[in-house]
C-alpha cells in the first residue's frame, strides 16, 4: 500500500505539476481513486465474489487487453459526451450575472483568453452571449426584431423605430472563416462575476450557440482581476463626458 500511495502521489504530481491548483488536482485524484475502488467493491458484491475479484486486482491478475480496451473507450467517451467539462474546468467556467434595465439573470460563460473583442469606444472588454439566453429581457416587439433574418445594423433600426428603452449599438468583428462584420450590442447596467462588478459593460448577441456542447452560453475575453480599476476609470471618464 505504501508503495502504491507513493506512486499514484508522483503519478498525479507530473500530470498537474504546472496547473496552479496542483494540491486540489492530486486531492481529487485520490478521491476519484477510492471511488473507482468502491464501484468495484460494489460489481464483486454484486457478483457474489468480492474476494476473487478484489484478489485479482490487488495483485494486478488483469486482462492487459481489456484494461487497454477499457482505457480507450472510457478516453473515447469523455472525449465525446464530457468533453466540454474536461476541456474548460477550473476558473474557466464562470457563473456571471447580468443586469440589463434593472432585470438580472445568471450565465454561464467561459473566460476565453482568444475573446479580444472590445468596444471600439472605451476599449472595455466586451461580453458575448447568445440572443436566446436573455430573452426575459425583452418585449415580444423586440424578440420578434431580434430573430428576423436580417443584418444587425437592420434590427438596430427597427428597434429604435418601435421604441426601444435598451441602449443598443453594433459592434464590428472578425472571426475564423469569417471577414468581418456587425454585431448587435446592448448596454448593461453592470456585469458581476464573483465579488467584481463591471459597469456598463457591453453585451454583443449572438445568433448562434457559442458552445458546441452546450457547457456554457457566453464568452468573455476580460480579465478576471485586475481589469476593474481599468473599468472603473473608463465608466468616470463615460459619465464625465455625459455631464
Amino acid at each position: 500500500p505504501a508503495a502504491k500511495l507513493l506512486s499514484g502521489a508522483l503519478m498525479a504530481w507530473a500530470a498537474f505539476a504546472k496547473e496552479t491548483r496542483r494540491r486540489r488536482l492530486i486531492l481529487l485524484f485520490f478521491l476519484l481513486a477510492g471511488a473507482l475502488a468502491g464501484v468495484v467493491l460494489a460489481l464483486g458484491l454484486a457478483s457474489g465474489s468480492p474476494n476473487v475479484l478484489l484478489s485479482r486486482i490487488y495483485y494486478a491478475d488483469i486482462s492487459w487487453p481489456v484494461l487497454l480496451l477499457s482505457a480507450v473507450g472510457f478516453y473515447l467517451l469523455l472525449h465525446l459526451v464530457f468533453r466540454q467539462g474536461a476541456r474548460h474546468g477550473g476558473g474557466e467556467l464562470m457563473d456571471v450575472t447580468v443586469s440589463i434595465a434593472g432585470k438580472q439573470s445568471r450565465v454561464r460563460v467561459l473566460h476565453d483568453t482568444g475573446n479580444t473583442l472590445r468596444n471600439p469606444v472605451n476599449a472595455q472588454p466586451v461580453l458575448v452571449l447568445e440572443r436566446r439566453v436573455l430573452q426575459e429581457f425583452w418585449t415580444n416587439d423586440e424578440r420578434r426584431i431580434m430573430s428576423d433574418n436580417v443584418p444587425a445594423e437592420e434590427k438596430m433600426a427597427r428597434l429604435y423605430r418601435q421604441g426601444t428603452r435598451h441602449h443598443f449599438s453594433l459592434l464590428p468583428f472578425r472571426s475564423v472563416g469569417v471577414a468581418g462584420g456587425l454585431l448587435l450590442a446592448v448596454r448593461s447596467d453592470y456585469i458581476q462575476i464573483g465579488r467584481i462588478k463591471y459597469p456598463r459593460i457591453l453585451i454583443a448577441l449572438s445568433d448562434h450557440a457559442v458552445s458546441d456542447g452546450g457547457g456554457y452560453q457566453g464568452l468573455w475575453g476580460g480579465e478576471e482581476r485586475g481589469e476593474i480599476s481599468h473599468v472603473q476609470a473608463m465608466v468616470a471618464e463615460d459619465q464625465a463626458v455625459d455631464h
